[in-house]
């Protein structure tokens, strides 16, 4: 258990946009509800360019009970590929 008293900083709100787009009408499928969520441009200062931007969001799909999301970069180049699906299968 921690002995030190350290003083927490204050919880930071952040708003973003979302977008929700309803895909129905496929053949024996359940409706599928794709959320995208814009955060924006950010701060992300390199070596060559220390006012370099990239732009950020987030994409998740939901069908059923089955639901995959990833975070991506640089205008949507998805730092992890979206509903990889089980690697055990």
């Amino acid at each position: 258990m921690p002995t030190e008293n350290n003083t927490a900083e204050p919880l930071k709100i952040e708003r973003s946009t979302v977008t929700k787009l309803v895909i129905t009408g496929a053949p024996r499928l359940d409706a599928i509800t794709v959320f995208l969520e814009d955060f924006g441009r950010r701060d992300c200062s390199i070596e060559s360019d220390p006012n370099y931007q990239t732009a950020q969001g987030k994409i998740t799909i939901n069908c059923w009970d089955n639901s995959c999301n990833a975070y991506g970069m640089t205008g949507w180049g998805f730092t992890t590929p979206p509903c990889q699906g089980d690697p055990e299968t």
